[in-house]
């Protein structure tokens, strides 16, 4: 299994509440894409705006693909970045 970061970037909307952000967030919740992330520690923090965590066994295209067709069925004009990432360090994320 391998851990992916995925950022996606709606380049036509401003506001991260806005419906498509939403609309976004749901689908993406459906394709196993997580909002948040466990520390160490145990305890789960919220990743920032359009941020995305998945533990698959997918490569890295297959999950690039799964989260473009997802932002392109939201809004066509959008941008994906998908890293794997093994070793996370984060601070500052509000908790669960």
């Amino acid at each position: 299994m391998a851990t992916y970061l995925v950022r996606i970037v709606l380049h036509q909307v401003d506001i991260k509440s806005h419906p498509d952000y939403v609309t976004l967030h749901q689908r993406m919740r459906l394709a196993h894409f997580s909002t948040q992330i466990q520390a160490a520690t145990g305890i789960w923090y919220h990743l920032p705006p359009a941020e995305y965590i998945i533990n698959t066994v997918e490569t890295i295209v297959q999950v690039h693909d799964k989260a473009k067709k997802i932002a392109d069925s939201v809004d066509p004009d959008n941008g994906v970045l998908v890293v794997e990432a093994p070793h996370q360090r984060f601070s500052g994320l509000l908790p669960v």
